[in-house]
């Protein structure tokens, strides 16, 4: 079993841009990405999901938090690392998806093409489920001395 992906998501940053001419100052350079920047800012990162309000002239935006699981399947464990030669959509449907509210958390079918007797990959139910709260264990108080079980 793999380590669970930690609570941070990854963006992708390698988006498609077109091609554009070369800066002809390192001002203009600065003034692209700039703009660039305040785009994604403003119109597509943190917009997909947080309603800031415009800034007053010299003020930082005010963003209000957004309520997201950290972990959608709490019972089970999950890493992202073993997957990572799959395209996102093998399993998640984020090219259908059109609204922030969407959730593209795959069916059990869709990791079951892997993840089946006689197709490669573990398909146990211990793979995926944890069975057991560890939280709620109480420790052992012992009653017996190993000479209490020898003849």
């Amino acid at each position: 079993m793999t380590k669970p992906d930690g609570l941070s998501r990854r963006i992708p940053l390698n988006f498609p841009r077109p091609p554009e001419p070369l800066a002809r100052t390192p001002a203009e350079w600065v003034e692209r990405r700039t703009v660039r920047a305040e785009r994604l800012l403003w119109e597509k990162s943190c917009r997909e999901c947080h309603d800031p309000a415009a800034p007053a002239q010299g003020q930082l935006p005010v963003i209000p938090p957004v309520n997201l699981k950290a972990v959608w399947m709490p019972n089970a464990t999950f890493s992202h690392a073993p997957h990572l030669m799959l395209e996102c959509t093998a399993c998640h449907a984020a090219d259908r998806s059109r609204a922030t509210a969407d959730v593209l958390m795959p069916q059990m079918a869709t990791c079951a093409t892997c993840h089946a007797p006689a197709k490669g990959a573990e398909s146990r139910c211990f793979e995926c489920h944890a069975y057991h709260d560890w939280s709620k264990g109480q420790a052992v108080k012992p009653h017996f001395k190993l000479s209490d079980f020898s003849q």
